[in-house]
């Protein structure tokens, strides 16, 4: 960066973030459905959530609480991800995966 009172300085430098993030988020998504495209894939996934607690309910009378919630927490995220990114492969692993 130049001219610290220079506009087009930060407003390059802000443009150059945007186009950053824009650029992970694509590769974050594509990387998503490359997973899922796959039966191996998607069965690990589904463990990761089952593992994770997502269906499950949290509660407990104990300090052990925030853990779980942290631990579901991920796969919450994680769940809202994939089925933005490939939302058909979404519906498939639940299907492949029912227990």
């Amino acid at each position: 960066m130049g001219d610290p009172i220079d506009i087009t300085d930060h407003q390059q430098l802000r443009a150059d973030r945007e186009a950053a993030a824009k650029l992970a988020a694509t590769e974050r998504a594509d990387d998503l459905r490359w997973l899922m495209s796959d039966r191996r894939g998607r069965r690990f996934v589904a463990r990761l959530f089952a593992d994770c607690g997502l269906q499950a309910g949290i509660w407990r009378a104990s300090s052990e609480m925030p853990y779980l919630e942290g631990r579901r927490s991920v796969a919450v995220g994680l769940n809202d991800e994939l089925r933005r990114a490939d939302f058909e492969n979404h519906i498939r692993m639940q299907q492949e995966n029912r227990t």
